[in-house]
C-alpha cells in the first residue's frame, strides 16, 4: 500500500489521505520508500506557488483540482528494475507528501542521480537530483533531521547572500530581513553573520510574538517587530529581503521609505493568506533560487559552489541545535495536524518538524 497526502490546489484548508496499491516499478524504474522528510512554513511556499512556478508538476496526482507538496527528505530503495540503483540504496532529495514514489534514474554517478521520469524532464535540473548519502561531503549521520530541515533552505539563503554582496547591496546602508524567524531568513543572517563586519545593518523583522526568539539567535544586527517598522529612519537607502510575501507590510514599507528601498528581494510567501497590493516606487524582483545556483556555478564552476556552501552548512548545523528542537510526526494524521498549523501561523519558530508517513 502506498499513501499520499493530498492539499486541493486553490481551496488551502481541504486536504485528503489516498491509500493506492502497492506501486511497481518499470523497467529501469525503482520504487523508494520515503524514510522522512521536513515539513514547515517553506512547504506552504510550494504550495502558494506551486502553478506560478510550477511546482505541482514535480509530483502529479490523477485527482483533479489536488496536488503533492514538495518536501526534502531522505528515501530508501524498496523495489528495483534498474541496473544502476539497487534496492536497500539510501539518498537524499527532494521528495513530496507521499510514503512512495516510482523513480527512474539516470546520470548514476558515485555522488548522486537524476530521476529521469518523463514528467521531469523538462523540470529544473536543481530539483532533479539526489545525492547518496556516503558520497555526499555535507551528509553527517547526527545531523540527519537538521539537513532535511536547513540544508535546502540555506542553499537559498547562500545564494541570496551571494546575490546582494556580488551586487554591493544595491547601495542600501541597513537591510531589513521580513519574516526573520523563518529558517531560511535566519540561513541569510548566519551567512551575513559569518561575514564580519563591513556590511550594511541587518535588520531581522518579525512578529511581537517571535520578536525574543530572533533577538537570541546573535545573527541580526538588531530587530523589530512588524508593528514599529514605521519608526524606522525613511531616510536611510534601504534593501528588503522578504521570506513572508505579506502584501500589506510590503506596501507600509514602500510608502514609508519610497525612493529610498533601493532593491525588493522577494524571495517567500509564507503568509500565504495577504492580499496584493499596488505598490508605489521600485516593484519586488522575485528570487528563484535554482537560477542563481545555475549561474554561480556557472561563474565559479561546481567544485568550488558546494566547497563554499558546505563550509557554512557546516557550522550552521551544529549552531542550530541552539535554537531548534525537532519533532517528529508519525502517519498522515500528524501530518494533516501540522499542515493545518502552518497554514494557520501558529508553529513556533523554534520547532522544526519531521515526517514519517
Amino acid at each position: 500500500m502506498s499513501l499520499d497526502f493530498l492539499v486541493h490546489r486553490t481551496e488551502p484548508a481541504l486536504t485528503r489521505i489516498i491509500e493506492r496499491p502497492a506501486l511497481e516499478p518499470a523497467d529501469g524504474q525503482v520504487v523508494a520508500r520515503v524514510e522522512k522528510f521536513a515539513f514547515t512554513a517553506n512547504n506552504i511556499s510550494y504550495r502558494v506557488t506551486g502553478d506560478s512556478i510550477g511546482y505541482w508538476k514535480f509530483f502529479p496526482v490523477p485527482e483533479e483540482g489536488w496536488g503533492r507538496i514538495p518536501a526534502f527528505g531522505f528515501a530508501t530503495v524498496e523495489r528495483s528494475r534498474s541496473a544502476a540503483l539497487k534496492e536497500g540504496t539510501r539518498f537524499f532529495g527532494y521528495f513530496t507528501t507521499s510514503s512512495h514514489l516510482v523513480m527512474e534514474p539516470e546520470h548514476v554517478s558515485e555522488a548522486n542521480f537524476i530521476d529521469h521520469m518523463p514528467h521531469r524532464r523538462d523540470l529544473h535540473a536543481v530539483y532533479n537530483s539526489y545525492s547518496f548519502l556516503g558520497a555526499d561531503p555535507a551528509y553527517h549521520p547526527d545531523f540527519e533531521d537538521m539537513q532535511a530541515l536547513l540544508r535546502p533552505q540555506y542553499t537559498t539563503s547562500f545564494l541570496i547572500d551571494h546575490f546582494v554582496v556580488s551586487s554591493l547591496f544595491f547601495g542600501a546602508r541597513q537591510v531589513l530581513v521580513l519574516s526573520a524567524s523563518s529558517k531560511t531568513a535566519i540561513g541569510f543572517a548566519y551567512a551575513q553573520w559569518l561575514r564580519g563586519e563591513g556590511r550594511p545593518d541587518l535588520i531581522g523583522v518579525t512578529s511581537p510574538g517571535n520578536l525574543d526568539f530572533v533577538r537570541r539567535l546573535g545573527c541580526y544586527d538588531r530587530s523589530v517587530s512588524y508593528d514599529a517598522l514605521t519608526e524606522l529612519d525613511p531616510g536611510v537607502p534601504t534593501l528588503i529581503v522578504d521570506f513572508a510575501g505579506d502584501g500589506q507590510v510590503v506596501a507600509t514599507l514602500h510608502r514609508h521609505f519610497a525612493d529610498n528601498i533601493r532593491y525588493n528581494c522577494a524571495v517567500g510567501k509564507s503568509h500565504w493568506a495577504a492580499a496584493p497590493v499596488d505598490l508605489p516606487g521600485r516593484k519586488p524582483k522575485f528570487f528563484f533560487a535554482p537560477n542563481h545556483a545555475m549561474q554561480l556555478i556557472g561563474e565559479i564552476g561546481a567544485n568550488e559552489f558546494w566547497r563554499r556552501l558546505n563550509a557554512g552548512w557546516s557550522r550552521l548545523r551544529v549552531d542550530a541545535a541552539r535554537w531548534i528542537m525537532v519533532e517528529t510526526g508519525r502517519g498522515p494524521g500528524d501530518l494533516s495536524e501540522l499542515y493545518a498549523r502552518l497554514l494557520a501561523g501558529t508553529v513556533p519558530p523554534d520547532r522544526g518538524h519531521m515526517i514519517r508517513l
